[in-house]
């Protein structure tokens, strides 16, 4: 399998699109909806100018808001942790950097640092932004204070360095490198230390993603000849192929009580989302539409699964029940978007 694959991979698994509101039918007893009334989403979304405005809408659509203006760019906006900040990386006010918009009070949107980047992610504890940006040579892996507006680049490498991933506990970072000239998987410390190659194969290992419990992470790796599901100890030991399958497999997510995996596969010829348990048994494929379905993540409840579509023609936002029953659309796409995402619920 080539680099781009997991490069490619990853962008998917970090990414929704959202763009307009839906009309719903009546809500039947077990519709995923029911379960979400406290749920908002917030998105980047490209409508009436060339660039990428965030808005906040309702999960079943009710009370959207645009909160930036459409005359700069705007993209990857996350809620913070208590949820009454989101965070956003792109222009305001002819500044470039990652900026934070009180979700109260969109008057008091401030600059955190005037660092861009792609991929962001926000610690457990909602102190630190970590993200991948341009260093001195390519892509490093960057630590922000969200309070303070400090930056440390804590890989500075001539080597692509992507798609990290803060550990449960906030206190070690997991990502993908070529530094030896495939893609590996390697942890660090938050401050830069320990630095440690986790999967140390000569294939490409790439898309890694902690369990709940911080003490395992889930990854995609070619060294069986195609791309599969893998899974390992933080330390690297006990390396178990999840899928065995001659189609391409890709890791996408982990139910919040760790027992559950969600992968992206190719066997029924197009990309589909399939579930497993933690053990690599029981597969199923929850979506069956004759589209690309991507982009799957559990909600809090672990009872439903958001994903996007491209079964009409083009992606939109779809819900289920972790069965896959249910399927609803959430938006109708209409306009152009920016794919990424947030979810939150209270």
């Amino acid at each position: 399998m080539k680099k781009t694959t997991f490069i490619f991979l990853a962008s998917l698994l970090v990414s929704f699109q959202l763009n307009c509101r839906t009309n719903f039918d009546p809500l039947e007893m077990d519709d995923p909806l029911n379960k979400l009334s406290n749920t908002q989403i917030v998105f980047s979304s490209i409508r009436e100018t060339w660039y990428c405005s965030i808005y906040k809408m309702k999960i079943n659509g009710d009370d959207l808001i645009q909160l930036t203006d459409e005359s700069e760019r705007q993209s990857y906006p996350l809620f913070t942790p208590d949820g009454a900040n989101i965070i956003f990386i792109g222009s305001w006010n002819n500044q470039n950097g990652i900026f934070m918009i009180p979700i109260e009070n969109r008057e008091q949107t401030r600059l955190i640092c005037n660092k861009t980047g792609h991929f962001p992610k926000i610690s457990p504890d909602g102190k630190y932004i970590v993200m991948q940006s341009q260093g001195l040579y390519r892509y490093d892996i960057f630590l922000i204070d969200i309070m303070a507006g400090n930056i440390f680049n804590l890989t500075n490498t001539d080597s692509f360095d992507q798609f990290p991933n803060f550990s449960p506990d906030g206190n070690e970072i997991v990502f993908q490198s070529e530094r030896d000239g495939n893609y590996e998987i390697y942890l660090v410390d938050l401050d830069g230390n320990n630095l440690r190659n986790l999967s140390n194969n000569p294939a490409e290992d790439g898309g890694p993603i902690f369990t709940p419990d911080g003490n395992r992470i889930l990854f995609g790796s070619d060294r069986d000849g195609n791309a599969e599901v893998y899974i390992m100890n933080k330390d690297g030991s006990n390396q178990i192929n999840l899928t065995n399958h001659p189609a391409e497999d890709y890791p996408a997510a982990i139910s919040p009580d760790g027992s559950t995996v969600l992968f992206l596969s190719l066997r029924d010829g197009n990309i589909e989302i399939y579930s497993m348990d933690i053990t690599g048994n029981h597969g199923v494929n929850l979506t069956n539409s004759h589209g690309n379905d991507t982009s799957p993540r559990y909600l809090s409840n672990g009872e439903t699964i958001c994903f996007t579509s491209g079964r009409n023609g083009l992606d939109d936002i779809f819900i289920m029940n972790s069965d896959g029953s249910h399927q609803r659309n959430l938006t109708k796409t209409r306009n152009r978007s920016e794919p990424y995402y947030d979810i939150i619920s209270r």
